[in-house]
This record gives C-alpha cells, structure tokens and sequence, in this order.
C-alpha cells in the first residue's frame, strides 16, 4: 500500500528499516548480483519496498546514468494484434512485469516502422527496443541495428543473425502435435494457418513437415488451407469446410492457433460430423477457454508470459552494458491431450 500524505520514501530509509546497505537495496530492487544477496535479506527488502510504498527516483537515475529508463516495444499492427490474442497479452504481460522489475517503463510504438523508435532512441526517450513478431524479411531490423540501437527479438531467428532473441519452440510443438495425430492413425492431416511471412507461420509449417517426413508422407498441397486476418474463430469455421469439401477429406485438422481451431470444431459440428471420430482437431497457444470447448481442445501449451519476462531482461542487460549469457533462449513448449484427438 502506497503511504499518503507525506514525502517520497527515500532508499536511505528503506535500507534502514531492512537492515542493509543502500547499495544492497538497488542491487535487490534491480534483480542483479543474485550471488551477492541471500534470499533472506532479498525477500525482506521486496517486502519493506512494497510495505514503504518505496517508488525509485526514475529522475535522478536517468541523471546518474545518462539512460532513460524507458524502452520501446515494436509491435507490427496493434490495431488488430490485441483483440482476443491471448499469446500476445501474455507477452505484454511478462513485458510489463520485468520491466517494472528492473526499474524501466516502456514506450509501445504501434507500426513495426524504424522511424518512431530511431527518432526516440536519438532523441534520449528510449534506451533500447524489443521487436514483437517482425516479418521473414522485416527491413526495420537492420535499420535499428545499423543506427546503434539495442535489439533484442520475440520471435526466433536465422542461425546467420547476431541480434539476440527469445521465443518458444514453435518447431518442435508443431512436431509434437503432428505426431501425436500420426500416432493417433491419422495419415491426412490438414493445416490451417495465418500470416503468411511471419517467422513464427514459417517455424510451425516447419515442424508440421518434419513430422510428416519422418512418417514417411509427403506434404499434400491440397492439405494446406491459408487464411486471412485476424486468423481467429470465423476464419477456422471457413477454412475447416473448405477441408472437409475435398473428395478425399483429411481426418485431422492441424490448426496454427487455438481461435482457428475453436472455428474448425464449429465447422465439423455443423457439417453434422463428429470431433475425433470422423475428424480430429487440434490447435497451439493454449488459451484459457481451450479446455472449455466441446470436446476439450488438444493443443500445445507454450510459456509466452515467460517469453516476455526473459525478452525483457535481456534488453535491459544490453541497454547496461553487460555482457549477455545467453543470445539466443528458445522456451520449451507442452503438448496437452484431451478429447479433441
């Protein structure tokens, strides 16, 4: 609870009352020399800060610093890309979290466009930016990279890329999820996905594949269905019954996000077919009304809070010049069964 009615809880004072140094304290509040601070005195101090409505003075350290203790978050269209996307909220979510963690705000710039954030970088408003879902061939990339700026990417990139990364493994849960319909006797499983381009499209068609290759089965042209923006719940209805129409329909939809997949258990419903006996359906992300649907939804469950977490602590890292452990962090993702296949 946040005192009122009197003056700004210094770092002096809360050092005092937890029994430590102020140089402890920032090191607890900044989530930095883990070794240094005994999770005793960590706690404590946490717990004081929260008590003390303890508020760090974001002024005097961006003077001390010559920093501005604020980052940028690219994000390619926000106009539709927050509306019922579970993966990105969660994202946001761990974003925010370790960024008020480590005493920084963020500044979200809506276009993935290198103009907005060059001219805050240049003009001392942001220290650094993390790029949200960037596209195969997203020129704004080099351009921040080329002027200077610290990058760090949500989404997976070329062994040939330096810039730091952090995303899940979308591969090897599209793999997952591929093989467990295999085992599941299907040999015709359809796919259904979305924006063509981005590099998380491109890693999940990728596992998809390897799976079917390591079955044997070659990739049947017929099977694959694109839809457009926003790939959500009516666009997997439409596509499932395209699916469905073909003289040799497939007997499992593999869809590349659990909204496209609530659409298609809609679409095998009304065709008066039943999910998984005539056609199984099984989607990735995991949102939270997945085990709701009827049946329960087979999906791959992935750590996307957690990606925005480590996404932004490795910024800051690079904002404060230190060198990173890790470049490239690729978060395990779990397959979960239910009734779906």
């Amino acid at each position: 609870m946040l005192l009122t009615g009197r003056a700004r809880v210094t770092s002096k004072e809360l050092a005092a009352a937890a029994g430590v140094s102020p140089s402890t304290v920032s090191r607890v509040l900044n989530g930095v020399a883990h070794d240094m601070v005994s999770e005793e005195t960590r706690a404590r101090v946490i717990r004081l800060a929260a008590e003390m409505g303890y508020v760090p003075n974001a002024a005097a350290r961006q003077l001390r610093t010559q920093r501005a203790q604020a980052l940028g978050l690219l994000l390619p269209s926000i106009a539709h890309e927050l509306a019922g996307n579970y993966p990105l909220l969660q994202q946001l979510a761990g974003i925010a979290e370790g960024f008020q963690s480590m005493g920084y705000n963020f500044v979200l710039c809506p276009a993935l466009s290198g103009n907005e954030p060059m001219r805050l970088f240049r003009n001392a408003q942001i220290d650094g930016v993390l790029v949200m879902h960037p596209k195969e061939d997203e020129p704004c990339l080099v351009e921040l990279h080329e002027a200077g700026v610290p990058i760090v990417v949500l989404n997976e990139l070329p062994a040939d890329c330096d810039l730091p990364w952090v995303d899940i493994d979308n591969v090897g849960g599209a793999r997952q999820i591929t093989e467990h319909l295999l085992q599941r006797g299907h040999r015709r499983i359809g796919h259904i996905y979305g924006r063509p381009g981005y590099v998380v499209t491109g890693l999940r068609m990728r596992g998809y594949c390897q799976a079917l290759a390591g079955a044997g089965i070659g990739i049947d042209e017929d099977l694959l269905a694109v839809v457009p923006e926003p790939a959500q719940g009516p666009q997997g209805t439409e596509a499932t019954r395209r699916l469905l129409a073909l003289p040799d329909r497939p007997t499992a939809v593999f869809c590349h996000g659990d909204l496209l997949a609530h659409g298609a258990l809609r679409a095998v419903e009304e065709l008066g077919l039943r999910v998984p006996e005539d056609v199984a359906v099984v989607g990735f992300d995991d949102e939270p009304s997945s085990a709701y649907q009827r049946p329960a939804l087979t999906t791959v469950r992935a750590p996307f809070r957690e990606k925005g977490r480590v996404a932004a602590r490795l910024l800051v890292e690079l904002v404060e010049g230190r060198v990173l452990a890790e470049r490239r962090v690729k978060l395990a993702a779990e397959l979960v069964v239910r009734a779906s296949s």
